[in-house]
């Protein structure tokens, strides 16, 4: 069983996996990789929210000025966000 510590760091790679492919996202991008990573459901919810932050934060993505409705959520609006390298 992993650490919160340990599942940080695999939030992280999802992050960057996120970024790294150039294409426009939203949390659900990243919780449907979250769950291949069989990260517990308390933990995807806890690491969407404060890693997209950190991310904006540190200049590495940003939140673009449009939404999509969740997949997933219960039909909730989430923003989009695109690697801050992107232009849009």
């Amino acid at each position: 069983m992993k650490t919160s510590g340990e599942w940080s760091v695999v939030a992280d790679n999802i992050m960057f996996a996120l970024i790294n492919r150039g294409e426009i996202f939203s949390a659900d991008a990243f919780y449907e990789m979250a769950v291949k990573q069989s990260m517990p459901p308390t933990l995807i919810k806890k690491f969407a929210g404060s890693k997209f932050r950190e991310y904006q934060a540190a200049n590495y993505l940003h939140k673009r000025k449009d939404y999509v409705i969740s997949s997933r959520n219960g039909g909730a609006v989430l923003p989009l966000w695109q690697s801050a390298q992107q232009k849009n």
